[in-house]
């Protein structure tokens, strides 16, 4: 039964609930089926029998793993999504490298440089524009191309 206080200790802080029958045996999420233990009771029942489904650590994995095979994604959230339209078209349009296009949008290099093989764009950029010769004009009146 899920309760507001480890049965154990009877602490209030990190509350886990424990499956009595593992989800993974079978067991439901039905609270006749839940025990609350503090997080150290927890991992102390864990710790008792170790099997493969009683260790905490494995049947989180699975959990992951499953999860995962419905379509959940893991990890955080990504950032800048609001800019990846303009980091596209400066990248692929432009011709501009990671560190423009980073102080143009205030954002680090490395972080461009990640959501540019995010996006998988690094291949698909148009063709570059044409490269203007320049020329700067020396003290003495003549040009110079550099």
């Amino acid at each position: 039964m899920k309760l507001k206080f480890c049965v154990l200790c009877g602490t209030t802080e990190k509350l886990h609930h424990h499956h009595v029958i593992p989800r993974i045996k079978g067991g439901t999420d039905d609270e006749d089926n839940f025990i609350t233990l503090c997080h150290d009771h927890h991992a102390m029942i864990h710790q008792i029998t170790p099997t493969r489904f009683n260790n905490l650590q494995v049947l989180a994995a699975i959990g992951r793993k499953n999860a995962m095979a419905r379509g959940v994604k893991m990890g955080m959230k990504p950032k800048y999504e609001h800019l990846y339209p303009q980091i596209i078209e400066k990248y692929c349009k432009e011709w501009k490298g990671y560190g423009t296009i980073g102080k143009e949008l205030g954002l680090p290099r490395e972080s461009v440089a990640n959501i540019i093989k995010r996006l998988d764009i690094k291949d698909k950029r148009d063709p570059k524009p044409p490269v203007f010769k320049k020329y700067r004009k020396l003290k003495n009146g003549q040009y110079k191309l550099f």
